[in-house]
């Protein structure tokens, strides 16, 4: 029932921009939402295409990562293709995400060496902000920036497994969701709310550093896209960790940092419709190159 509400919302929402924008729609890639990803397993993410595809007389190419997992990937991330495409120059960079999960794409010479995610991007914070703050997120890292770091609950978040991990490898909300919150309530209810904030944040900008500390990758510059872009005091926290690297956004790029995920389904599905594979199997750990996406 919420794929086909969903299919039907983002239908009535792309009418909208059509009409406002005055555009001709040729094709849509839709991400879908996802509800479930178990690296290498399964994933599934919802919003019925066939309501796209009616309402905008075109074809449609959504559910992306299920021909990755069927290679032997782990169906994510997938966006570094089009990383690939953005970033016109040899030098030693990356562009990285920061949604709900966090992801990095390293580029060097204009090719992707690795593409994985690091871990938590704004999950864990907004997580907090929505359960005990009844609000959305920390806008620009603000509470969190009047909070003092609690290191004994520092350290505990530091000994999840996955951070552990070799890449290639991609996680969720099933690491890194409520549940795995849940695991602190008893510290979290006797903390301050900016202390609980700046604990979350550091633990953050720390897993996001130490992908590229150890895994010896050095960009010369990280571009960030995604929510977590607006978040200045984490930016701020990356880069202490980070001293060597320029920490900027992916607006240096001209783009807006908001528009790169959605950017990326279009470009993914233009390479689905023609028949290109789309995944990097260094990246997702896939057997092979595979078409990514299902048209309707």
């Amino acid at each position: 029932l919420l794929s086909h509400e969903l299919g039907r919302y983002y239908a009535e929402a792309i009418k909208k921009i059509v009409k406002r924008k005055k555009w001709k729609i040729d094709l849509v890639g839709l991400r879908g939402q996802t509800i479930f990803h178990k690296s290498g397993k399964a994933s599934l993410q919802i919003g019925e295409s066939s309501y796209l595809a009616q309402a905008l007389n075109c074809n449609v190419v959504s559910d992306f990562r299920q021909a990755d997992i069927a290679a032997g990937g782990r169906g994510a991330p997938i966006a570094g293709i089009f990383h690939q495409k953005m970033v016109n120059t040899h030098k030693a960079v990356a562009l990285h995400n920061l949604g709900g999960i966090s992801n990095l794409t390293f580029i060097k010479n204009k090719k992707v060496e690795s593409s994985f995610d690091t871990g938590p991007g704004n999950l864990l914070m907004d997580s907090y902000c929505q359960k005990y703050l009844s609000i959305p997120f920390d806008d620009r890292g603000q509470l969190a920036k009047k909070g003092l770091v609690n290191v004994n609950m520092l350290l505990k978040l530091l000994r999840h497994p996955y951070l552990q991990q070799k890449p290639p490898k991609s996680c969720g909300r099933e690491e890194f969701g409520p549940n795995f919150l849940k695991r602190f309530n008893t510290v979290i209810k006797k903390l301050k709310k900016q202390d609980v904030l700046a604990t979350l944040t550091e633990f953050t900008a720390i897993t996001v550093a130490d992908a590229y500390i150890k895994n010896k990758l050095y960009p010369e510059v990280i571009y960030f896209c995604g929510g977590g872009a607006k978040n200045s005091f984490l930016l701020q926290r990356i880069s202490y960790y980070l001293p060597n690297t320029k920490i900027t956004t992916t607006a240096d790029l001209g783009w807006d940092p908001q528009h790169i995920e959605g950017a990326a389904f279009a470009y993914l599905a233009l390479l689905g419709i023609h028949g290109i594979p789309g995944n990097l199997p260094n990246c997702s750990g896939a057997k092979k190159p595979v078409v990514l996406g299902k048209i309707s």
